[in-house]
């Protein structure tokens, strides 16, 4: 190969690594926002609706300590599990809304924040 075939050839593997390495950046950045914007309107719903408390409470009173929030307990436990669910790249932006829509009247969510307090010993 002569030099100037070399050097373009050099010029648009780099290239190519630049824009793929920017795609993902962007995809990520987009992942996180959705993230956040979820969890800020899970976490609207939990401190608008003070009535969501006693279904918390009465379902795991063990687990819940005095002046907390076993929703806002909750929406912090969905951002930690979809973290790490970004982290490990099994996270679509759909499966997000999706999810999000529906955690805060899913029972297995419940049952699965209660499960994480008393793992960690939190009573």
């Amino acid at each position: 190969m002569n030099r100037p075939v070399l050097a373009l050839a050099t010029t648009i593997a780099l290239a190519s690594a630049v824009h793929i390495t920017q795609r993902h950046l962007q995809h990520r950045q987009s992942l996180e926002l959705a993230v956040h914007q979820a969890h800020g309107r899970m976490l609207e719903v939990a401190t608008t609706h003070p009535d969501l408390d006693p279904i918390w409470v009465r379902n795991h009173p063990e687990h819940v300590k005095d002046e907390e929030s076993g929703p806002l307990l909750m929406c912090q436990w969905w951002l930690e599990f979809w973290r790490t669910g970004l982290n490990l790249g099994v996270v679509t932006p759909s499966v997000l809304r999706q999810n999000a829509k529906n955690f805060m009247q899913d029972p297995t969510a419940l049952k699965a924040w209660a499960l994480s307090r008393s793992l960690h010993g939190d009573k």
